[in-house]
């Protein structure tokens, strides 16, 4: 048994994959620990090197889905508010408030990503 770790850097558009593997009493015990580890590593690559197994995305809209906020909208326009008052009295100058949506959807959440992602 051994360790496996991976790290990719997307600003360069590489990544590394690394095998440790456990290390024997022998010689023989050692490169056969070696050796699994590079089948290990090739297995890896190959892997990585083929087009996932994703279904197509759907185009199709579909109905509008019914969303939620447990924010209320009252209460979000008195926090608009507020932040008007902040700003009338100099004690800021930029906000960011935020009301979250919940919507319950029919998919998975790797779907949801790659959606979001293209």
């Amino acid at each position: 048994m051994g360790t496996r770790a991976s790290s990719l850097a997307r600003l360069h558009g590489c990544g590394q994959l690394v095998f440790s593997p456990a290390a024997g009493s022998g010689a023989a015990e050692l490169r056969r620990a070696y050796d699994a580890a590079q089948a290990r590593i090739a297995e890896l690559l190959d892997r990585l090197g083929r087009p996932p197994r994703l279904a197509p995305l759907p185009l199709e809209a579909g109905e509008p889905l019914p969303a939620t906020s447990p924010y209320a909208r009252e209460a979000f326009e008195h926090g608009v508010e507020r932040i008007r008052e902040y700003i009338r009295a100099g004690d800021t100058f930029q906000t960011v408030l935020s009301r979250r949506h919940d919507v319950a959807i029919p998919a998975e959440p790797l779907g949801v990503y790659r959606a979001l992602r293209t």
